[in-house]
This record gives C-alpha cells, structure tokens and sequence, in this order.
C-alpha cells in the first residue's frame, strides 16, 4: 500500500527432480509452473499500469537437448506458453510479460564443476563457457526497464548461442 502498487514481478523458483516417477513430475510441475501460475495471479491484481512480470524459464522450455530432463523440459515449457498467454491477458492494463531462458549458467542446480555433464553443456555451447548468474540479472533488469516497453510475450535466451 505504502507505494501504490506492484511494479515488477520476477518468478525465479526452479527445481530438476529427476525419474520417471509420476512424483517426479507431481513435484516438477508443482515448483517449476504452479508458483509462477500463482505467484503471477496474486501479483497483477495490485501491478500498477506499466507492471512487468519475468519468468525465468529455460531453453530447455524450447527445445530437448538430451535424454532423462522430460519433466523439467515439460515444465519450462508450460511457462513459456504460460508467458505468450499471459501477454494477450494483461496487455490492455499496460503489464508486458516475457521470459529469460537460461542456457548453462554456473549455479548450484548446474555447476561448471569440471564434471561430464559441466563438460558436455560447454562442448555443445557456441561460446565455449558456462554463463553466470549476473548474465541472466542483466536481461531481467532491462525487460524491466522502460526500453522493454514494447516488449510483450518473449523469450530472451542467453545461452552462449547453445539453442541458435
């Protein structure tokens, strides 16, 4: 109340639970899509004219690169679709809503450890390196900035060119 509103959301929970056991995909689709489903609800109903709403997705949400994430894939791409819908719904009150896609960034759910699958994510990357977390900050502050305005229902990937 104190500012009249809320300016910008950022859905950033993610999880990677592996199987295929239905649990899995429970507890996936659960963290990955149902809280920003309602985080998202519960936030444009106090967004001010000119609200931005980032979900942070990942490319995986556009395209399988490998066996065993089925889960996750699933789940990012529920929030990419979520995004694409969700401009339509609040564009007529100004809120403009995208999403960043991650390639291979170096964080706790995927360190550049050194290990096989740190090693495989940077051979199939065009840059040849693992992203950092301040790469993805970047593109969350300028879809929320006014230069991105104009810019409803995208996708920003920053992946080291991984899904080009």
């Amino acid at each position: 109340k104190e500012f009249g509103g809320i300016d910008i959301l950022v859905n950033n929970a993610g999880i990677f639970e592996g199987g295929e056991e239905l649990a899995a995909y429970a507890k996936t689709v659960n963290v990955n899509v149902l809280s920003v489903v309602s985080g998202t609800l519960a936030a444009v109903k106090h967004m001010k004219e000119g609200g931005r709403v980032i979900n942070i997705s990942s490319g995986l949400g556009e395209r399988a690169i490998m066996a065993g994430l089925t889960a996750y894939n699933m789940s990012k791409f529920a929030v990419n679709g979520l995004t694409r819908s969700w401009a339509h719904d609040y564009a007529p009150r100004g809120i403009t809503v995208n999403a960043v896609l991650p390639g291979p960034i170096d964080t706790d759910m995927n360190p550049n450890d050194g290990g096989d699958q740190s090693q495989y994510m940077t051979s199939i990357t065009p840059l040849k390196r693992y992203g950092k977390t301040a790469d993805i900050a970047a593109a969350v502050s300028f879809l929320a900035g006014e230069e991105a305005g104009y810019i409803t229902g995208e996708t920003l990937r920053v992946d080291g060119g991984i899904n080009a």
